[in-house]
């Protein structure tokens, strides 16, 4: 089982906060010019589709997955759910980290999980989990985007509500989330990337095998501002 996390478990950057159609910047998105396209030496004679688009095709046009993490599972937001996430997206540090406009209403949260969630899945953009208790209960989320510039790569972000911080939720989830774009995206590399001074969120990404690369200088949009963010990945050998 993966060590506590600290005390607060916030998100790591994005392009957009959860449920806000408002903007945050990516830094970095293009693949190295010249050589192999990322995913490219997996495809099969006789196609030129590379093996993740087809991956990413296939498991975006079933259903939204149950995964199983340990001390918590993932699963796909319901309205059920709603009242949890409006709270969350309240919290003053979930809201600092990741610019969430405020008040944050259950309207709001109703249109999250009923109109955004699954337009960005079906679209094959985001995967968006809510991660659950024993109970069932929302605790928290964890996303993982794919990038249309490059099908074999993809950025996650997670946050966990206050009363569920400290027990290992998010590393567990972010591991999950992980292993679950490496083998049904088919993905190559997942990236982290996060506000500097967002200590909690860098803590769960190095537990979770993230290695940290760097800092990116205003590379983040957060509430309007640039801001630097660092910058981590996890590979698929990393999980082997």
């Amino acid at each position: 089982m993966p060590d506590p996390d600290p005390p607060s478990d916030e998100s790591s950057a994005r392009r957009r906060p959860p449920g806000d159609a408002g903007t945050a910047a990516r830094a970095c998105q293009d693949p190295a010019a010249g050589g192999e396209t990322p995913g490219e030496h997996r495809r099969e004679a006789g196609t030129d589709v590379a093996d993740p688009v087809r991956r990413s095709a296939r498991t975006f046009g079933t259903g939204h997955p149950r995964l199983e993490a340990g001390p918590v599972t993932l699963r796909r937001p319901e309205e059920r759910d709603a009242a949890a996430i409006a709270g969350c997206h309240n919290d003053p540090e979930i809201a600092r980290w990741f610019g969430v406009a405020h008040p944050w209403t259950h309207d709001d949260a109703l249109r999250y999980v009923t109109v955004e969630v699954p337009a960005w899945w079906s679209r094959g953009e985001e995967a968006v989990f809510a991660v659950v208790g024993a109970d069932d209960a929302y605790q928290g989320s964890v996303d993982l985007r794919v990038r249309g510039t490059d099908p074999a790569a993809g950025e996650v972000g997670f946050f966990v509500a206050p009363a569920a911080r400290g027990r290992g939720y998010a590393t567990a989830a972010l591991t999950a989330v992980c292993r679950w774009g490496f083998e049904a995206l088919g993905l190559e590399r997942v990236e982290w990337r996060a506000e500097v001074g967002n200590d909690a969120s860098r803590r769960v990404a190095q537990k979770a095998g993230f290695t940290m690369e760097g800092l990116l200088r205003r590379a983040l949009v957060t509430g309007g501002t640039r801001r630097d963010c660092w910058i981590g990945s996890l590979l698929r050998e990393d999980m082997a």
